[in-house]
């Protein structure tokens, strides 16, 4: 049987891949993405509060392997929509050529 944090990493994936099927502009996606990893990061907060773990091993392994999937793919969609919204506007011809002036 899978634990809470694997059912909510694979909900957060399906989630994610389904975002990527929808028609909106990679800046709308990402944002919605971020909202989605938010959104399972709290899920993920809000369960360990009140679960206590057999022992400091699985709390250990919780902390360093579990739980930085979920910031790891946050961190992720976050500099991609910075990335996208500090982008210069323009065409890829007008960009690169302003940048070497």
């Amino acid at each position: 049987m899978k634990t809470f944090d694997e059912r909510y990493l694979a909900a957060l994936e399906k989630d994610l891949y389904e975002l990527t099927k929808k028609t909106i502009s990679p800046t709308e996606q990402y944002r919605a993405a971020i909202g989605l990893c938010k959104k399972a990061m709290q899920k993920l907060r809000s369960a360990t509060l009140g679960y206590a773990f057999e022992n400091t091993t699985a709390e250990i392994k919780f902390f360093k392997n579990i739980k930085p999937q979920f910031y790891s793919r946050y961190i992720y969609y976050v500099n991609l929509y910075n990335f996208t919204v500090q982008r210069p506007l323009g065409s890829d011809d007008s960009r690169i050529s302003s940048s070497w002036n």
